[in-house]
């Protein structure tokens, strides 16, 4: 247990820094405990924090109380495990009124109201200033959200100006292939597309985009529906295609009972062949990572 002045020092430490940019509140920290934490102890905070990573670990936390201050410097924001206030009488859920430099958001592992999410992302450009568009989206692990991801990058437009979209399903949920069809329509100029999920139906048909560079798939055990996984000879079919000329790199996330022609490289040998044959011809690279253990990173990874 943590002395109870504990917020009060470490709030007047960051008042000492003068230039901080970027800060990261995890595990259990005693921070924007209330609306006046801000002002009253690391005013500075407001006027030179750019990136901000922030563990929603307090019952009930108001996630508002580090929103609100830092609104107009943020460029990334990243909230992990943000859950449901199940009090009887749930604090109200306040945001500014807009994000007007953020370009990179990340909401890792959570359980909130839809409608919390959308009210954060209606405040997400809107401007007329393109540059500081949100360029960059990941959605881990969050049950409750899948089926909303279409409208939420339609708000603004927000897809329209994503160059990199990452998304992981909770405990391996499925997507259909034209909910997926429906998220890469709504973001065209897509360099970055990760979909660590399982799809059921032909997800590679729905890829057409010119500009994406770098793709990450997750395939799905073969023995509950023939239609969820994919072979390298589809991998194969989709890189020759002529709208993808461009991709450089795929990564194929395994999963534990992945399809065997995906364990090892001698596995179902003619269709390695080709695959790797195609992407030595255009100099892509394939990559296979166990599902459990890797973490994606897009750009610095690739």
């Amino acid at each position: 247990m943590l002395p109870k002045d504990t917020g009060e020092v470490i709030g007047c430490g960051l008042g000492l820094c003068t230039c901080l940019r970027s800060l990261r509140c995890l595990g259990n920290h005693p921070t924007f405990t209330h609306r006046r934490w801000l002002p009253k102890f690391a005013p500075n905070l407001a006027s030179t924090l750019t990136s901000l990573v922030i563990s929603l670990h307090q019952p009930g936390f108001d996630l508002c109380h580090s929103l609100v201050g830092l609104s107009h410097t943020l460029e990334s924001l990243e909230i992990r495990e943000w859950h449901r206030d199940w009090r009887e009488q749930p604090l109200p859920f306040h945001l500014p009124s807009a994000f007007p430099k953020l370009t990179e958001l990340t909401l890792d592992g959570a359980y909130v109201p839809v409608e919390h999410v959308e009210k954060l992302f209606a405040r997400i450009g809107g401007k007329k200033d393109e540059a500081v568009a949100l360029r960059s989206l990941t959605i881990w692990d969050i049950p409750n959200l899948t089926e909303h991801i279409p409208a939420l990058l339609s708000m603004n437009s927000l897809g329209t100006h994503l160059t990199a979209l990452n998304f992981r399903s909770w405990r391996g949920n499925q997507l259909d292939s034209a909910l997926v069809g429906r998220i890469v329509d709504l973001c065209p100029n897509l360099v970055d597309f990760a979909m660590i999920a399982p799809v059921v139906g032909n997800m590679l048909a729905n890829l057409s985009h010119s500009s994406l560079m770098h793709l990450a798939l997750l395939t799905w055990p073969d023995d509950r529906d023939q239609d969820q996984s994919f072979t390298p000879r589809d991998v194969a079919q989709f890189i020759l295609s002529q709208q993808c000329c461009v991709i450089s790199t795929i990564t194929i996330f395994l999963y534990p009972s992945a399809p065997v022609e995906f364990l090892t490289p001698y596995s179902n040998i003619d269709e390695q062949v080709l695959l790797r044959s195609v992407c030595h011809e255009l100099g892509a690279r394939i990559r296979y990572q166990e599902h459990e253990y890797i973490s994606i990173m897009f750009c610095n990874s690739f």
